[in-house]
């Protein structure tokens, strides 16, 4: 078994019965760096958030499709159970003369390949979708985690946005020296704020 491919099986005749793979390579290479979360630092963590972030996206699209899949495995069981009662298992409690009661059709239901295939996709289908399901929270928590690390250890969360500012006294936006204009300068004390502040005037 290849621990890096998800296989489940499916009831749909138009697929020719054939199993759906699932690619877990980035997944299971994102998996083995969560406990890097303990020593990540500033300068490391972009790279495994983007590690993680990549996981996301594809168990995110593994999710969506097993998703799809499961439904359509439930109306094929169910769809499967109708005929059974209907047309089938009418004629059989007939020609072996049974009775028709919840038990016999039961039984025939439970004696039907097809019906017992099927429900038994839809299982294997339910299983990897919550499997699938789970491991998306717990990457979101890892990724959430890095970048919770990435934003206290850098005070990114408190860097003014250089493209937004005015310049103002409370932007904390101080010119280089070499771009500093008489009007950019202010005198320095121990009041004022020191040179290369900006004092209100928009640098546009």
């Amino acid at each position: 078994m290849n621990p890096n491919v998800l296989t489940v099986p499916t009831p749909f005749k138009e697929a020719g019965e054939a199993p759906l793979h699932y690619d877990l390579t980035e997944i299971n290479a994102a998996k083995a760096r969560v406990p890097e979360i303990a020593i990540v630092n500033a300068a490391r963590a972009p790279e495994l958030m983007s590690v993680f972030a990549r996981a996301c996206f594809a168990l995110a699209s593994h999710f969506s499709d097993l998703h799809l899949k499961h439904r359509q495995a439930e109306k094929w069981v169910s769809n499967r159970r109708a005929v059974l009662i209907i047309d089938v298992i009418p004629e059989k409690s007939k020609a072996k003369g049974v009775g028709s009661n919840e038990a016999t059709r039961q039984a025939f239901l439970d004696l039907d390949d097809e019906y017992n295939q099927a429900c038994n996709a839809e299982a294997h289908l339910e299983a990897a979708l919550v499997l699938i399901r789970e491991d998306l929270r717990a990457m979101e928590q890892c990724l959430s985690s890095v970048k919770r690390i990435l934003t206290e250890t850098s005070g990114l969360q408190y860097r003014p946005n250089p493209h937004l500012s005015t310049g103002g006294m409370d932007s904390d936006d101080r010119l280089p020296l070499e771009f500093q204009t008489d009007d950019d300068r202010v005198p320095f004390s121990n009041t004022s704020p020191g040179p290369g502040f900006r004092v209100g005037k928009p640098r546009y």
